[in-house]
């Protein structure tokens, strides 16, 4: 009697126990954040003793109900979670495809050049900078190589080089194009004019730097002709006495892309009484034709050209030559061709005079 009561106890033992068991479930969900950030969490129902094992496809793992991991780099992966419980004697799993999609850290395309002596120049990138990232080399957009330095060819000419870097891990991108003249120093030429200013006081003249740096960083001198000199690119200068004098310009460039070039006037002013003074401006200061009075037409010309102006104007014309001198004193009615074919070829300032006494000064070029 006693052993058939203890078989029907665990008999019901065993029923209760049975009962009570819970299946193992490998639901989940996710939460992705834009800066790459992801949480996992369990949703399926689990007894206290399960425990949860994550594979996140991007090389990591995890475990708990929760987790996070972070992905570096956008595209789909393929994620499970594990879930085993050793009391109730069961398991699951679940694996998922996600895609993640983040916003690259910026990255910055920077590089510099130097000349070398065959006439080539070395471009090395001083930009953003990983193991991941890769650079290419383009010159006039035709692939010309790869890696974080490139040399060019000596062949002369001007080249538009360019550099793209990208990042294969966080995916940014960014690029950086350069104008760079290859295998001839660039040109540099030094050129000046100088004109009677008519709204300055007397024996004051302007003077207009053209010069051409050739894109370079230039210094500039200038030697007055006096024992006296100046620099930067727009001086003044005031002539203790008068006189005859010489003004020369040297223009140059620092290394490594050196360029010079140098321009003299022989009696760029010459003045018999009182002082006088030069002001030097920048061209764009300096219009070639104001149109308060007229315009000259053809500019630059071969033999004639006309003050295009209202029909009855009458102007007087006297004509400098770019160191002040003066050449030739005509008069001319407004839309009639004045000849110049006497005049040797190059640069003058016209002083143009209406009757009613306004005066406009322009540069006419003769070729």
């Amino acid at each position: 009697m006693k052993t058939k009561l203890l078989f029907i106890a665990l008999l019901t033992f065993f029923a209760v126990k049975m009962q009570a068991q819970i299946p193992c479930s490998a639901l989940w969900t996710y939460t992705a954040s834009p800066n790459g950030s992801v949480t996992f969490t369990a949703t399926g129902t689990n007894s206290i003793f399960s425990n949860y094992y994550w594979s996140f496809g991007n090389g990591t793992s995890g475990t708990g109900v929760t987790t996070t991991t972070n992905f570096n780099a956008s595209g789909p992966f393929v994620v499970c979670l594990y879930v085993v419980d050793s009391i109730n004697n069961c398991s699951d799993s679940s694996c998922q495809s996600i895609t993640i999609t983040t916003n690259p850290p910026p990255c910055t395309a920077s590089y510099t050049y130097t000349s070398n002596s065959n006439g080539s120049v070395t471009c090395v990138s001083n930009g953003t900078a990983s193991n991941t990232m890769t650079y290419t080399w383009t010159v006039n957009n035709a692939l010309a190589g790869v890696g974080s330095t490139y040399t060019s060819s000596n062949t002369p000419g001007t080249y538009n080089i360019c550099l793209l870097i990208s990042d294969t891990v966080s995916g940014c991108l960014d690029s950086i194009c350069n104008t760079i003249t290859i295998g001839s120093t660039p040109p540099c030429q030094a050129n000046f004019y100088i004109f009677p200013d008519s709204n300055g006081a007397p024996h004051t003249y302007i003077g207009v730097n053209t010069s051409n740096g050739g894109g370079l960083v230039m210094n500039y001198v200038w030697y007055w002709g006096d024992g006296t000199s100046s620099t930067g690119a727009y001086p003044s200068h005031t002539y203790a006495s008068a006189g005859s004098y010489t003004i020369c310009l040297y223009i140059s460039s620092p290394s490594p892309n050196t360029c010079s070039d140098s321009l003299c006037l022989t009696s760029t002013i010459n003045k018999t009484t009182s002082m006088y003074s030069i002001n030097f401006q920048a061209p764009t200061t300096v219009n070639d034709v104001k149109n308060e009075l007229a315009t000259i037409y053809p500019n630059p010309t071969k033999s004639s050209f006309m003050i295009k102006g209202n029909k009855g104007n009458k102007y007087a014309v006297d004509f400098y030559t770019v160191n002040g001198i003066k050449v030739k004193t005509s008069s001319v009615n407004a839309n009639e061709n004045m000849n110049i074919s006497t005049l040797a070829n190059g640069i003058y300032i016209l002083k143009v005079i209406d009757q009613n006494g306004a005066t406009q000064y322009s540069k006419l070029i003769k070729e």
